[in-house]
């Protein structure tokens, strides 16, 4: 199961990873055209690498955190969508109100077969 989360991760994030390992390429090729010393370039990754692990993590952490969550009230949906987390962007919001709609016609359905 992990292996699918970060997959669906690198595949949330493709976009990003393409820009930034093409500016890592283009920075590479900036300063050995400046004929600086391989450790200069070598730091510079070192310090670029150390702040993405950093930012990674704590993404990836808030990510599965979420997909947890969500698991989690696959159970519970037909109840209640009270424990939806908050929505991260406009397309969450959009999808939540999709859930919302649908749980309130089939609470109107079940009302009316009652």
């Amino acid at each position: 199961m992990k292996k699918t989360i970060i997959k669906s991760y690198l595949k949330k994030h493709q976009l990003n990873i393409i820009v930034h390992v093409f500016l890592l390429v283009v920075m590479t090729f900036v300063l050995y055209m400046y004929a600086l010393p391989i450790e200069v370039i070598w730091y510079c990754y070192l310090l670029i690498g150390s702040c993405a692990l950093v930012c990674i993590s704590y993404d990836f952490w808030k990510y599965y955190r979420k997909h947890r969550l969500l698991f989690q009230l696959s159970d519970e949906i037909t109840v209640s969508l009270d424990k939806l987390p908050e929505p991260a962007d406009i397309l969450e919001l959009h999808y939540q109100n999709l859930a919302k709609v649908l749980y309130d016609d089939k609470c109107r359905i079940t009302s009316q077969t009652d």
